[in-house]
């Protein structure tokens, strides 16, 4: 039976508030908690649709720290619009640490290198600012003018 969902992968509150912003919204601090990151993933993954029962299942199996932490993984990987399903996500990562492949700390370190580097770029560039990417809809054909025959 695996025992770290996060394979030593030294996740702390700072990162989490890094790859997913939208845990920002439901703190109170600008340097939270463990437990404060807890409270707020509970709110992350009901506007993300995930279900409270695989909330629990996910706490049960990796913890809470953890299971917050894999809710901020797939927020940040559904912010760059590689999730459709996060609740489908958490339970194939239940899946996967029960049979010992869970490789959460790559995921983890994807996404801090992609949060860096949109980091150092915001700084070379006056004014820009890091953006959480989102897929547009396709604009619609255009028309070609009518024939002149």
């Amino acid at each position: 039976m695996p025992t770290d969902p996060l394979c030593g992968f030294p996740a702390s509150p700072a990162l989490v508030m890094m790859i997913a912003p939208q845990f920002r919204d439901f703190t109170t601090s600008s340097r939270p908690t463990r437990a404060d990151i807890v409270s707020a993933a509970w709110h992350v993954r009901e506007h993300l649709g995930i279900s409270q029962d695989a909330w629990g299942e996910a706490c049960y199996a990796f913890g809470r720290w953890e299971a917050a932490v894999a809710v901020a993984a797939i927020t940040g990987r559904y912010n760059a619009g590689e999730v459709r399903s996060p609740g489908g996500l958490l339970r194939q990562m239940i899946k996967l640490y029960n049979t010992g492949d869970l490789r959460l700390d790559r995921t983890l370190r994807g996404l801090a290198a992609r949060c860096t580097a949109g980091e150092a770029q915001a700084k070379a560039k006056p004014g820009c600012h890091v953006a959480v990417v989102t897929a547009q809809p396709p604009s619609p054909p255009k028309t070609p003018p009518p024939s002149m025959g």
